[in-house]
């Protein structure tokens, strides 16, 4: 399999409280890696190296392919009366911090325009994002991260904020985005980790890899990984963990 990026001996640090610790990750195409871990675990901290964000106190990052990732965050209900429609919104995936005056192609403006349809979003185009529901937000910031054609695609806790309904057309939507692009899901829903993805990725502090999208609660505490467990099933239920560590995230 073709290699998109790698993570050597990673450590990263804000002043001098250590986060992270020796993370080793390799990224393929293709992938679906679901990252869960207990809050202040360094999850968030993950993404922000792999984003440029945050410099690595040591180690190595390494891209095999130019360095394209698409990232949808975590909702941000404060940026709801923003006055930008969803047309804009998405175009905005298409410049960069380097090049934010960019003119935008028609071609490119095209391109967006047949995305929004495949989204089912097309027709809320020339609406303000803030008048939208939590799942038709999701869907236009989802369209806004992937009109680049990203090799990597990056969501932390897309469920956040949106109605049952919508989580399902968001996971089917991430399957269908999975046969063109590697994803790294950030989430704290495990019961549904093995519909959608491959393999997981525990991070509290270390990382450790997965290579199954099937994943118990022995695992989990061989992994030092004290996350919420959801089982689905006729009665759904909840096994919690116990965490004793600090939060450091």
């Amino acid at each position: 399999m073709k290699k998109l990026l790698e993570l050597k001996s990673i450590y990263a640090a804000y002043e001098k409280e250590e986060i992270l610790k020796n993370i080793n990750l390799t990224v393929y195409d293709k992938d679906f890696i679901g990252i869960i871990g207990p809050n202040g675990g360094g999850k968030t901290t993950l993404i922000k190296v792999i984003l440029g964000l945050l410099k690595p106190k040591k180690g190595d990052l390494i891209f095999h392919q130019p360095r394209n990732i698409g990232y949808l965050p975590q909702f941000n209900v404060k940026n709801e009366k923003f006055p930008i429609t969803v047309f804009e919104i998405v175009l905005s995936g298409l410049t960069s911090k380097k090049n934010i005056f960019k003119k935008i192609s028609e071609k490119e403006k095209k391109k967006a325009l047949e995305l929004m349809k495949e989204m089912g979003i097309i027709e809320l185009k020339n609406k303000v994002i803030g008048d939208l529901s939590g799942g038709q937000k999701q869907k236009a910031f989802l369209c806004r991260a992937i009109v680049s054609d990203p090799s990597i695609l990056i969501l932390d806790e897309p469920n956040t904020f949106v109605d049952k309904k919508f989580q399902g057309e968001m996971y089917n939507m991430l399957k269908e985005l999975n046969k063109r692009m590697a994803i790294l899901l950030i989430t704290h829903d495990i019961g549904i980790l093995p519909t959608i993805i491959k393999t997981i990725a525990c991070v509290n502090v270390n990382l450790i890899y997965h290579n199954s999208n099937k994943i118990g609660n022995e695992e989990l505490k061989s992994y030092n990984c004290p996350v919420e467990l959801i089982a689905h099933g006729k009665i759904p239920h909840r096994v919690l963990a116990e965490h004793k560590g600090e939060e450091n995230d």
